[in-house]
């Protein structure tokens, strides 16, 4: 009588399957007829399942600082990495991630405010000089670094002493001054800040004196560079 036999077998996708002296890679059924030690028919029916490999493309962003966990490797580079592991019917699934690291967003701020100001910053009012952070999350999800510089700017003041005489005047911001006294002037510094003048000012009186003189017929009086 003529033989008959049957063969399951597997394999993965990218492998062949030598099918007396045939190579196969693709799922089917397949016959050979082979000869007996008889001389009579071998029929020989193979059911061959080609498994596919699978492959997979994952792309993932992380904040510069922070790590990836892949497959129990912690990234914290960007680049592409690719893994393979074993499905459940033996063959191979290729995983190729490709990975972004984002950067930290830094903002640097320079402001100045006058000495008596107040500079509000992320809810924070300040009067001092110094820098100032705070950190806030972006828009693409990572860290946002705003960094302020501040510097106070002093209010500047000046004392003056001067005098006129009774009678002139003096002139002292928007005024013409005649009177003795402290009189205060606020301007408009190089800095932009206020400039705060104080003059003290004396007028000094204007002295008469009376002088009663006498000459003989003949003589001359000098008065003032005159001769009387």
């Amino acid at each position: 009588p003529r033989s008959y036999a049957s063969i399951t077998a597997e394999i993965c996708e990218g492998e062949v399957y030598d099918f007396y002296g045939t190579n196969l890679d693709t799922t089917g059924i397949y016959v050979d007829t082979l000869i007996s030690v008889t001389g009579c028919d071998s029929i020989v029916t193979l059911d061959l399942t080609v498994h596919p490999v699978y492959a997979e493309a994952i792309a993932a962003q992380i904040c510069d600082g922070t790590t990836y966990d892949f497959h129990g490797m912690s990234l914290d580079s960007a680049g592409v990495y690719v893994d393979t592991l074993s499905t459940v019917n033996g063959c191979d699934s290729v995983i190729t991630l490709t990975l972004d690291v984002l950067d930290i967003l830094r903002t640097e701020l320079t402001d100045t405010i006058c000495a008596g100001e107040e500079y509000v910053f992320n809810g924070d009012t300040h009067t001092t000089s110094g820098t100032y952070t705070f950190t806030t999350i972006s828009s693409i999800g990572c860290d946002s670094i705003v960094t302020l510089e501040l510097t106070v700017l002093p209010v500047v003041t000046e004392t003056v002493q001067d005098t006129i005489c009774e009678g002139d005047s003096y002139a002292f911001g928007s005024g013409m001054l005649t009177v003795s006294g402290t009189y205060v002037d606020t301007l408009t510094g190089s800095n932009g800040c206020d400039s705060i003048v104080t003059l003290e000012l004396v007028v000094n009186p204007t002295i008469v004196e009376s002088i009663v003189a006498e000459i003989c017929e003949g003589e001359e009086y000098v008065f003032g560079g005159l001769q009387l």
